[in-house]
């Protein structure tokens, strides 16, 4: 992986968070919509959660993909053979969004550490402020009462959420390349 890639991906990585973030606040209102028909609190913040985690995917496919109009990638990936559908595209998307994924990865495990270094060193958010930027990221994690569950839980999730979503991208851009 090349520096001028990390950097993007990082930088892609954290726009989409703060894009993400913002437009959390600004959908408020949905969440208090929410709250007056899910009434369990715990079921209310997990639904919010996971909401708020699919948006941030679906805000890193338009950052990555969509806005530089990366859509031909998997033309290149096939060059000339069938695509053979989402699930033999697993291993052409995994090689090209690897990069995310480590990096998502990585700020989930950091976050983690921040979170935890602060329990034990201070009674409110002082390291761990910077958390704050990944909160569409992290968001899952809350819904748990044990941390590492939490934040194992939370970074499957998104991953997985993530490549989900370049996946059926993916078989729309090939259906739209090939009519």
């Amino acid at each position: 992986m090349g520096g001028i890639v990390v950097k993007k991906v990082i930088k892609n990585v954290i726009v989409s968070s703060l894009i993400t973030l913002i437009l959390y606040f600004v959908v408020y209102m949905l969440w208090a919509m929410l709250a007056a028909f899910v009434t369990n609190p715990l079921i209310r913040s997990i639904v919010a959660a996971i909401i708020t985690s699919i948006g941030y995917c679906l805000c890193l496919l338009y950052i990555s993909k969509i806005r530089p109009q990366n859509d031909r990638e998997v033309l290149d990936d096939y060059a000339g053979s069938a695509y053979g559908g989402v699930i033999n595209d697993v291993k052409f998307a995994w090689k090209r969004e690897t990069p995310y994924i480590y990096v998502i990865c990585i700020i989930c495990a950091a976050c983690f550490v921040l979170t935890v270094l602060n329990s034990i060193w201070f009674e409110r958010a002082v390291i761990s402020f910077p958390t704050l930027f990944f909160f569409p990221i992290i968001i899952v994690s809350a819904a748990f009462k044990i941390k590492i569950i939490g934040y194992v839980v939370n970074t499957l999730f998104v991953v997985c959420a993530y490549f989900l979503t370049v996946l059926l991208y993916r078989r729309q851009q090939y259906k739209k390349w090939q009519h």
